[in-house]
């Protein structure tokens, strides 16, 4: 192993690791914010030559970094993709915190641009613009005809012309990033494995139907910046001070029931927030907090993770696969996480105990994005800048630190590395874009994520006739379990998926992992009834299998349908993910399944409980969405948009809160008791546990920390009262309204 220098760690330290500490808002400029580590003894932060930035670190013994592409090639990179050939395209965010202040951050200078190695040597030597002129571009997906891309607030798609020429662009979702500030937007836009595609710091999926035209979705809402999946299509995410998440469902399974709602198989926690930093950090955000460095100025644990990657390669050595890797910009290193299951349930953790998978000296080493790549590896995004921090959070204290040490100047630069296992051989990339339908299927079988989700998107994209019958056969393949889920998942997505081949691939399948792709897409056969025959047939489903038999039965028509769901969980047991899963998919038919398991006598993980209060509620008119009229109600309207902007990241677009961030405001006796307290709340922020509606919320279910607004210069007091009467009166809270002359008067009680 590499040498790392140990790092002395205390327990009251770790009592206030920034794992737990939310964004901290910016301020006027004007607060004493006392160094915690002297700015005199930072060492120096110069621009370093990309050769000479590969110097600079320190990763884990059997790998080595290359660089891929750098300045001018490319400039301020967020989010790459590879296209079929091996193509790099990269996401330009040139718009990004031109000076501290952020001055025309809003100019149209973003690009997506091409990059390619034409000679061979593995690194790029072209780059041309495929968009240009753009405003704060930053997502990008490629499709069959063409490209999507965010420039906020809209999602467009562009069709891709002959010459790598864009065609016209056509506006898919006016709303995809609006509100809220550049750190705050939806991103994301990754491919998985049911067809879909989803984003981070949103509620909202895509896919594209066989017409051409987009299907919109909803979904749970989920991360902060960058999402990626593993390969049975789960989806892992992050906060910016939580590494690593994961779902253990796969997506918009459990909100499919408009009345249940659950939240139990989403947003698991996957190892700790310790990181091991190998050089002072004191030039971040909130670096002025006793316990966010230690004794050398290095940042104890996140506070700015970015886009994570679960590593799906077939370059590393096999105990890396399923790992999970997440970039840490503000202490220039990449965290590994090992992803591990308890039964069903996602969670894992770290890699190491005192160490971090890779490591920079290089304060301007800024990592935003990980990737798996056509030839196994992993790929890192690198801004490469002084300024990391949006403008809406920098406080004083790290204003002081950007201009004391000219860390606002250069800007236009960015790196992309590839991290390459020196126990292989070296690696080759796999190039789709003029395979035929039988080898796209076979490609399907490739060992190498990256390959199998590209031949699927092209397969699914073209729906050519004559990729049916290869993939039928692949399905029913034993031999190739990775391969019989994509195919069954391709056929799916192009509205082929036949009983036969259900039956087939259940009779063949090799893992309970392929029993449990053929329940999640039975109810996309043709023909429900026979693929319910097939499900009351698995051969011995294992807890997977039995998961998705209990959130898909319900969909299937028939009785019959409801007494294999009543079978599946009493094999369950008190599984509550199983038990929350039937009730997601029951829509409409709660009354029936109740009377079922009634006259059963059983009570599978107190399910009818649940049920029975769903039957009660049925058909009951739905809430307006508030009591309030008049002058109130306009107060209210201009509130719901500034809670969008602002409070939503936390406390989740309806109320209901989000872990690990915030408890939920719905129903909660400090939005609806007394004003001024919520007043001072927002003003000046709250610490520790809470308890709300007789629950108590602690760390780490949620952040133990509220930063107050009351120093945000782009709130003042009538916003502050507008965003209170707003959350005072939705979601079937009822209270009165909060004026600007109360927050005026929380102010001076406070000062």
């Amino acid at each position: 192993m590499p040498s790392y220098p140990t790092l002395p760690f205390a327990l009251a330290a770790a009592l206030l690791l920034p794992a737990a500490a939310p964004a901290q808002r910016g301020d006027r400029g004007d607060k004493d914010q006392p160094d915690q580590f002297p700015i005199d003894q930072m060492p120096p932060a110069p621009v370093l030559p990309p050769e000479q930035a590969l110097e600079s670190f320190q990763i884990e013994d059997g790998f080595r970094i290359e660089l891929v592409a750098a300045e001018p090639l490319v400039e301020d990179p967020v989010a790459i993709r590879f296209d079929a050939d091996g193509r790099l395209w990269a996401v330009e965010l040139r718009g990004y915190m031109p000076d501290v202040d952020g001055n025309n951050e809003d100019a149209p200078v973003g690009r997506v641009v091409i990059l390619e190695d034409t000679d061979g040597d593995g690194r790029m030597d072209t780059s041309k613009p495929f968009l240009d002129g753009l405003n704060q571009v930053r997502a990008i997906a490629l499709t069959e005809t063409g490209v999507l891309y965010c420039e906020p607030p809209g999602l467009y798609h562009v069709e891709r012309l002959p010459g790598d020429r864009a065609g016209d662009p056509v506006l898919i979702d006016k709303d995809y990033a609006k509100g809220g500030n550049v750190e705050h937007k939806a991103n994301g836009l990754v491919p998985a494995l049911d067809n879909w595609l989803y984003n981070a710091k949103s509620d909202r999926r895509y896919r594209q139907l066989a017409d051409g035209s987009w299907e919109h979705g909803r979904t749970e809402g989920r991360g902060q910046w960058g999402i990626c999946q593993d390969d049975y299509g789960r989806l892992f995410y992050n906060s910016n001070s939580s590494g690593l998440r994961g779902d253990s469902a796969p997506p918009s399974l459990l909100m499919r029931n408009p009345n249940y709602k659950s939240k139990e198989g989403t947003n698991h926690g996957i190892g700790s927030n310790r990181i091991f930093s190998i050089r002072p950090n004191a030039g971040i955000n909130r670096g002025y907090n006793p316990g966010m460095l230690d004794e050398q100025g290095r940042l104890r644990g996140f506070t700015g993770a970015s886009g994570p990657c679960i590593y799906r390669g077939d370059q590393f050595p096999a105990e890396f696969r399923g790992n999970g890797f997440t970039p840490e910009p503000c202490a220039n290193l990449v965290k590994r996480f090992i992803v591990e299951e308890d039964g069903t349930r996602v969670g894992g953790r770290d890699a190491y105990d005192d160490r971090d998978f890779l490591a920079s000296t290089d304060e301007r080493f800024r990592p935003v994005a990980i990737e798996n790549g056509p030839d196994g590896c992993l790929y890192v995004v690198d801004m490469y800048r002084g300024i990391i921090q949006h403008k809406t959070y920098v406080t004083s204290y790290l204003r002081r630190h950007i201009l004391d040490r000219g860390l606002d100047k250069p800007i236009g630069l960015g790196r992309i590395y590839r991290i390459v296992s020196t126990r292989s051989q070296k690696p080759t990339p796999d190039r789709l874009d003029r395979l035929d339908p039988a080898e796209l299927v076979a490609a399907l079988r490739s060992p190498n994520g990256w390959t199998r989700d590209t031949a699927q998107r092209l397969l699914v994209g073209r729906r050519t006739p004559e990729s049916i019958a290869p993939l039928e056969s692949l399905a029913g393949d034993r031999s190739s379990p990775l391969g019989q889920v994509h195919a069954l998942w391709t056929l799916a997505g192009m509205g082929e998926l036949k009983p036969s081949t259900l039956s087939a691939a259940a009779s063949a399948a090799g893992s309970d992992r392929v029993l449990a792709a053929v329940a999640h897409v039975a109810p996309e056969c043709a023909n429900p009834v026979a693929a319910l025959t097939v499900l009351e047939n698995l051969p011995e489903p294992g807890p997977h299998a039995s998961l998705a038999v209990a959130f898909r039965a319900g969909e299937l028509p028939g009785g019959r349908a409801l007494e294999l769901l009543a079978d599946t969980l009493e094999d369950t047991g008190d599984d509550r993910l199983a038990r929350d899963a039937a009730l997601s998919g029951l829509g409409g038919r709660e009354a029936a399944f109740l009377a079922l398991l009634e006259g059963r006598g059983i009570d599978p993980a107190g399910i009818r409980k649940p049920l029975a209060e769903i039957v009660a509620k049925t058909g009951t008119a739905d809430a307006a969405e508030t009591h309030l009229e008049g002058d109130a109600f306009v107060q209210f309207e201009r509130g719901k948009e500034l809670y969008a902007q602002t409070c939503f990241a936390c406390h989740g677009p309806d109320g209901e809160g989000l872990v690990p961030l915030a408890p939920p405001l719905v129903a909660s006796e400090w939005v609806t008791g007394d004003p001024e307290r919520l007043a001072h709340i927002v003003l000046n922020g709250l610490t520790g546990p809470i308890e709300v509606g007789g629950k108590l919320y602690a760390p780490p279910d949620i952040q133990p920390i509220m930063p107050g607004l009351g120093a945000a210069p782009e709130y003042g007091d009538p916003e502050l009262a507008d965003i209170l009467t707003y959350v005072r009166n939705a979601w079937g809270n009822q209270a009165s309204t909060v004026a600007t002359k109360d927050i005026e008067n929380a102010r001076k009680t406070a000062k």
